[in-house]
């Protein structure tokens, strides 16, 4: 299955060559230790190169993180915007954007890994731009569902604690793959969208 919201940023962020295997190599070591106990050093060594040759590559460890985090966010960003924009009943615009977060997750496990909380280490101004990214997001998140209990599509709930609850489950998302990585990806759009919505939707 190929979903261009998806796919898109796939698309725009891959970088040719010895930069792209530095961010997935950067990427792998975030996720697996955390962006302050992961050195330069540690990435150098998981590229089999010298630490001082990495900066002929890179500026900063810093840079690595903002361009592992931006990327995806702006993919979220423009996933959002097109299923707002587009056709379809609030319920149907959920399930666009399980299927949204499911596919990023498959495709950049370990970046969008770094947005469940290693997105605290960006630095000013990226920190700021950052937060802005994900609270559009979320607002956005909360206006659908806002939508559907309006309409009468969803039973009415606290629209803020149905998006941290939802949220949470999607941002997740890597750490069941990577337990469970022969699942497809319709199959856990389906599981989701059962579990994170079935209480909401009226029949």
């Amino acid at each position: 299955m190929n979903n261009p919201l998806a796919t898109e940023v796939l698309e725009q962020s891959v970088l040719p060559g010895r930069k792209e295997q530095i961010l997935s190599a950067a990427a792998r070591l975030f996720r697996k230790k955390g962006f302050p106990s992961t050195t330069v050093r540690m990435i150098a060594s998981e590229l089999g190169m010298e630490a001082a040759s990495l900066y002929n590559h890179m500026a900063s460890k810093q840079e690595l993180l903002k361009n592992l985090l931006f990327p995806v966010a702006t993919a979220f960003t423009r996933g959002m915007e097109k299923i707002m924009a587009g056709k379809g009943s609030p319920v149907e615009k959920l399930e666009k954007l399980v299927l949204l977060h499911v596919e990023l997750a498959m495709k950049h496990p370990d970046a969008v890994a770094l947005i469940l909380g290693e997105w605290i280490h960006l630095e000013e101004p990226d920190l700021q731009a950052f937060i802005r990214m994900r609270t559009e997001y979320e607002n956005s998140f909360k206006k659908i569902l806002e939508q559907g209990m309006n309409s009468g599509l969803l039973h009415h709930a606290d629209p803020d604690l149905a998006v941290f609850s939802i949220l949470s489950t999607l941002h997740a998302l890597p750490n069941r793959l990577s337990r469970h990585p022969g699942i497809s990806a319709e199959k856990l759009k389906s599981e989701l969208v059962k579990s994170l919505l079935h209480g909401l939707v009226r029949n």
